[in-house]
């Protein structure tokens, strides 16, 4: 292993590309200031994709590589054609990132896109993005842990693209405007577990344009919501999609519910959810009675 340790305070103008095998660290603080000379000719935007040259840090391909301490700012966040990400894993594997503060960025400012095989996100305050992390196309066994994402214009976190096999646990979502976790597009098999959820627009949203499960070929699907708190958020769970179209086979199991504007929320195809609501103080929604039997099964009244 090789090992990199930056003091000081630093204006970045292009990507700093990590190899494979390095323990980064920075005592300090890094700028974004990137120019649309160094982003290449489409700039920071191709379609709907945002790349690692917008990016203060990026590890593309690379795999075996932390990244520890200092504040990264891009002070851009509603430029979203400016610096996209503060850290960005791209098609990488077996990635740390933690102790450290992230903010202001465009569109998120932790992003893995692609990313396989033990990717850890730990003991991270990311701030005034669009979203905290972004999750995308598909990225897997990747653990968010013990960190603290608020204020950010969309998400805490956004499980995207088909994202699976995340767990994010023990974190503080707080004043996101959108969701604490948005868990969309056909992500599945992601585990939510002993999160705290406060003054969120929804604490979780489960959402798809892409299918539910009958007869949709991408369902948003068989994650699970198991032993969180929230608390005054302006909804707590939703459940669905577009109409007829929705999240399913979401298991909800002894989560504490209290003081929000509403516990659930619903639409969109419910096909197949199972939700168990033992260890919540607040009732259930009435737009959740909508639901029959086979769509939303209760194993116990709150």
């Amino acid at each position: 292993m090789r090992y990199l340790t930056l003091n000081g305070d630093y204006v970045a103008d292009v990507p700093l590309s990590l190899p494979s095998r390095l323990h980064f660290r920075l005592n300090g603080t890094v700028h974004g200031n990137l120019t649309k000379e160094n982003q290449g000719p489409t700039g920071c935007k191709y379609g709907y994709q945002y790349f690692g040259r917008c990016s203060l840090v990026l590890v593309e391909g690379q795999s075996f590589v932390s990244i520890s301490g200092g504040n990264y700012t891009c002070d851009d966040s509603g430029n979203y054609d400016k610096t996209a990400f503060a850290i960005s894993c791209e098609h990488c594997s077996n990635l740390l990132v933690q102790n450290l503060t992230a903010s202001g960025c465009g569109q998120g400012n932790i992003h893995y896109f692609a990313a396989k095989a033990a990717v850890e996100i730990r003991n991270v305050e990311s701030f005034n993005s669009n979203r905290g992390v972004w999750s995308q196309t598909p990225s897997e066994k990747v653990l968010i842990t013990d960190s603290f994402f608020h204020d950010n214009t969309a998400d805490g976190i956004d499980l995207d693209s088909m994202s699976q096999n995340v767990m994010v646990r023990k974190n503080r979502m707080e004043n996101n405007r959108r969701c604490g976790i948005f868990v969309e597009e056909g992500a599945s098999n992601n585990i939510l577990i002993d999160n705290h959820f406060f003054n969120n627009t929804y604490g979780i949203g489960f959402y798809t344009n892409m299918g539910g499960k009958d007869p949709g070929q991408y369902p948003t699907k068989d994650n699970w919501v198991v032993g969180n708190t929230f608390v005054q958020n302006g909804g707590a769970i939703s459940l669905g999609g577009m109409k007829e179209n929705g999240a399913t086979d979401t298991f909800i199991a002894e989560n504490k519910i209290h003081g929000n504007g509403m516990s659930w929320g619903c639409n969109g195809a419910l096909v197949g959810n199972h939700v168990l609501t033992s260890g919540t103080t607040d009732p259930r929604s009435p737009r959740l009675l909508n639901y029959g039997p086979g769509n939303v099964t209760f194993f116990a009244e709150p």
